[in-house]
């Protein structure tokens, strides 16, 4: 692609337009995230022509401006990765152990219930391999026999208040979800 041709005054209007572009980047807060409302997607409407525009009416000073903040981002995405990668050498180099630290932020990013339901059926599976030391409590074997055998939830044996009726419940829902995935198999 041959390199455009500009005039004197075109440049100093990109110069210009840059210079503003640079003192806006620097003067502005970085936005909140917050989750926009749901709305129709606007249609892209083409720039009107401006100088430094090519034949097909693309208006080149806009399109490069995107670019330009595009390119801009990533290098900043860049330079926080690398920012992370020095804080996990820190950690190892203060004896920390970096893969169980980036599994604890994998976590962390997950919400509680899909968590539980995670480690319900990470216990499951190890205990149904013999990975794990000693016999499940009684009232979660309960509820995985009464899960077994059919019956719901609400037949729990125990009340909210005794610690046991969490692990009724703990031993059905590992259970019924054993029992799901092997039905969707």
């Amino acid at each position: 692609m041959a390199p455009r041709k500009t005039t004197p005054e075109a440049e100093t209007a990109s110069e210009d337009t840059k210079q503003a572009q640079t003192t806006k980047a620097a003067t502005t807060k970085p936005k909140a995230k917050t989750t926009p409302a749901k709305t129709a997607p606007k249609k892209a409407t083409p720039a009107k022509t401006q100088t430094g525009s090519n034949s097909s009416g693309i208006a080149a000073d806009h399109l490069q401006s995107f670019f330009d903040r595009i390119e801009r981002l990533e290098g900043e995405k860049k330079g926080i990765a690398d920012d992370i990668k020095d804080v996990f050498a820190e950690a190892k180099g203060n004896g920390f152990d970096v893969p169980t630290m980036r599994a604890i932020l994998k976590i962390k990013k997950q919400k509680p219930s899909e968590r539980e339901e995670k480690e319900s059926m990470l216990d499951l599976y190890m205990h149904a391999l013999g990975m794990l030391e000693g016999d499940l409590d009684e009232a979660q074997q309960l509820g995985i026999d009464a899960a077994s055998s059919g019956k719901a939830v609400t037949d729990n044996l125990y009340m909210t208040e005794d610690p046991r009726f969490k692990k009724w419940e703990q031993g059905w829902q590992m259970q019924t979800a054993f029992l799901a995935a092997q039905d969707n198999q």
